[in-house]
């Protein structure tokens, strides 16, 4: 098979191999690509022998692999190439003339591979495979089979297809420092630059920098610059605007989350929340439906709200669907991934995974009351995905980490005179309120699908004071004499508020 390059394509400099089966190619490249489609065979079976059609029919989570035979003339004019898939052959293990095709990630699966190295390839003939996970389900009480079916492109980059695909993403902040993330569709290094100054980070796909040194509360435009390391291809975005954290009060902040799976719902909570303009933002999990999958952050997270990312220093927490993604903490830049804790002002935030076991006697709660009885601040507010008290579904279902939150946690905020529990996991707001105890805002609705209460909620939530299934996000104003809270939905209705005064202690 020979390469193809069609003449609209190559003054935007993009080749397009013939590694397609059933996807639209420009004409001229039908044929030959009709010649070349696909062959299958289980991985299961290595030694099995490649067919045109793979039916899996035994029930259960098996695995399939796609192959590919296509010419290559001169694979070191091009910077890298990226493989497209089609979504029911999203790879995650990828082979090249038998070797292993480096990924940005590990541990992640690609519809879209970026980066794909020239050394890689063969001038002449080369053979990709890919591989992936099938899942055959029962039907009528009968394992319903399941054909394994691929398409795939391999585009060939030149060094002018450098961009900066995802960002920038501010993550945590303080006085004098800013933290921004970024992702490239092919290897580079990224450089930050504000204020006649410059940070770089290594080269890479995932990048994040630490831009230290600044002034508390100051303003900062910034611009961010890619650049290929052998100097063939630059790409520049910005300049955008923020500011640092500030060293007092007044300030405002918001906290919102779930935001997962509905692009469009996210946008319109992303921009009421960007329009706000907060200091910080606490975010507290399920930014998308699946954190392994590369492409969905941007399909789903970054992508709907470019201005959000690029202006609001945020504070994250895992949520369920991050599945502990890889990009968690690189992409996204955490003070720390299980566990944290930041001053702002009169503020102390502490943010906590809190999946990963906060029972009686743990490591992590052991941590958590020392932190809570250090805290000075007069208000402290404890970040997790997971709602102590809740009267959504996930509130009825008996989940360790809400009993844990419920039995171990909150009694210890009570203790310390903790101010909050900021929380998602169930798609609404509600503002939860036990006797003598700390408040629990559930904020889980920044575009996920909205959920109703679940049956019998008042049994399994008697301390609910308001259960709204909109989409929102919480706006709290911290002043040196009380810090209020307003839940508002991206038109501006007022679904809540709540007023607390500075803790005794």
């Amino acid at each position: 098979m020979r390469s193809l390059l069609h003449p609209a394509w190559a003054t935007a400099g993009v080749a397009l191999l013939a590694l397609v089966a059933g996807c639209a190619v420009p004409e001229g490249g039908r044929d030959l690509l009709r010649r070349h489609s696909p062959v299958y065979a289980p991985a299961d079976a290595p030694d099995a022998p490649w067919q045109k059609e793979l039916v899996v029919r035994e029930e259960g989570r098996t695995r399939v692999r796609a192959r590919w035979t296509f010419e290559v003339s001169a694979p070191s004019v091009y910077a890298g190439f990226t493989l497209v898939t089609s979504p029911e052959a999203e790879a995650d293990r990828v082979w090249l003339n038998g070797a292993p095709v480096p990924v940005p990630v590990d541990n992640m699966r690609y519809r879209e591979l970026p980066g794909i190295p020239p050394a890689a390839f063969r001038r002449g003939t080369n053979a990709l495979v890919l591989e992936w996970p099938v899942h055959v389900r029962k039907r009528d009480g009968r394992p319903a089979p399941v054909t394994a079916e691929a398409s795939a492109r391999l585009v060939a980059m030149t060094p002018e297809r450098l961009r900066i695909q995802s960002g920038p993403v501010l993550g945590h902040a303080g006085t004098d420092f800013l933290t921004v993330g970024c992702r490239t569709n092919l290897p580079a290094r990224v450089t930050v630059e504000a204020d006649g100054r410059q940070w770089t980070a290594p080269e890479g796909f995932v990048h994040s920098v630490r831009m230290d040194g600044l002034e508390a509360g100051s303003k900062v435009a910034y611009r961010l610059v890619a650049e290929l390391p052998d100097g063939r291809g630059k790409v520049t975005a910005g300049p955008f605007r923020t500011r640092t954290l500030p060293q007092a009060a007044p300030f405002t902040f918001v906290a919102i989350g779930d935001s997962r799976s509905h692009p469009d719902d996210w946008a319109r909570v992303a921009g009421a929340v960007t329009e706000a303009q907060p200091d910080f933002v606490a975010f507290t999990g399920d930014n998308i439906a699946d954190g392994r999958r590369y492409n969905q952050w941007d399909e789903q997270f970054f992508g709907p709200a470019p201005a959000f990312f690029a202006t609001l220093p945020t504070f994250y927490v895992l949520g369920n669907h991050e599945h502990r993604s890889p990009l968690f903490g690189r992409l996204l830049p955490v003070p720390g991934v299980e566990r944290w804790t930041r001053v702002v002002g009169p503020v102390r935030l502490i943010g906590i995974d809190g999946s990963a076991g906060w029972d009686e006697g743990s490591g992590n709660l052991r941590w958590l009351e020392g932190v809570l009885e250090a805290a000075e601040a007069p208000y402290v507010f404890l970040l997790t995905h997971y709602p102590a008290w809740s009267s959504g579904p996930h509130g009825a279902c008996g989940e360790r980490a809400i009993i844990e939150g419920r039995k171990c946690i909150l009694p210890l905020m009570k203790r310390y005179d903790a101010t909050a529990m900021l929380a998602g996991h169930d798609h609404c707001y509600e503002r939860s309120e036990p006797p003598d105890g700390v408040t629990v805002i559930t904020t889980g609705g920044a575009g996920a699908p909205l959920y109703g209460k679940a049956k019998d909620a008042e049994k399994h939530n008697p301390h609910s004071r308001i259960y709204a299934r909109k989409h929102h996000h919480c706006l709290f104003t911290v002043t040196a004499e009380a810090c209020t809270m307003q839940a508002v939905t991206p038109d501006g209705e007022v679904l809540d508020t709540r007023r607390w005064t500075p803790r005794t202690r």
